[in-house]
């Protein structure tokens, strides 16, 4: 029992999962999230599923929080499950959905030898988010010329947080590009701006406002 267990869940909720044949078979998959966020009849139709028997290792405490075995099976019987299997973790399974996913996948840089690397559970987890934030982060990238170094990490930033960074690091002659590799402070950017500098992510974003429209209609005309 967390804050968030008390918080989501209801007493009677709680005591049929604990009570029930799937908790006593699997304790092992019952967490506070678990408790906090899922069902017994979900849970039940999980566990008692085709898909668990034959791919235990996609079944976590975190996809009985928030799964629906619904989607579980349109994605394990999806062409992209087929093809890419070790993109499909616990995770991904748990918290994005098909059609999000089906979009990121067909997503025209994976094409590109600079960037087919990138694609990864990382980017599955968020991919409605990431349908949108991808196309801007990369034409950041190739403005500053950092698109030959990306990582999947970069793309967990946003591109204001991204954009704003950079102009930071260029007004202080600091490199983005460091041991060939992309500069660290690119990388989860609120994290480490805070920790190497000690400033707060949204007062760079103020300070170095990023217009997503402005700039995409720029590199356009530069094409």
């Amino acid at each position: 029992f967390t804050s968030e267990t008390l918080a989501n869940a209801k007493l009677k909720d709680i005591q049929d999962i604990i009570q029930s044949e799937e908790f006593k078979e699997h304790p092992e998959l019952f967490t506070s999230e678990t408790l906090a966020n899922a069902k017994l009849k979900d849970i039940q139709d999980i566990i008692q599923s085709e898909e668990f028997k034959n791919h235990p290792e996609l079944f976590t405490s975190t996809t009985l929080a928030y799964a629906k075995i619904e989607e579980i099976q349109k994605i394990i019987q999806s062409e992209e499950y087929k093809t890419r299997p070790e993109l499909f973790t616990s995770t991904v399974i748990a918290k994005a959905k098909l059609e999000d996913i089906q979009k990121v996948m067909k997503l025209e840089c994976w094409k590109d030898i600079r960037f087919e690397h990138i694609l990864s559970p990382i980017i599955l987890i968020k991919s409605k988010p990431m349908l949108q934030k991808i196309p801007t982060m990369i034409k950041i990238a190739e403005k500053y010329e950092i698109d030959n170094y990306l990582c999947s990490t970069y793309f967990q930033s946003s591109p204001s947080q991204v954009y704003a960074v950079i102009q930071f690091l260029i007004e202080r002659n600091v490199p983005l590009i460091e041991d060939n590799k992309l500069n660290s402070t690119l990388i989860k950017v609120a994290t480490k701006v805070k920790q190497q500098y000690s400033i707060d992510i949204n007062d760079l974003i103020r300070e170095y406002p990023f217009n997503q429209e402005e700039f995409m209609k720029e590199e356009e005309k530069h094409r």
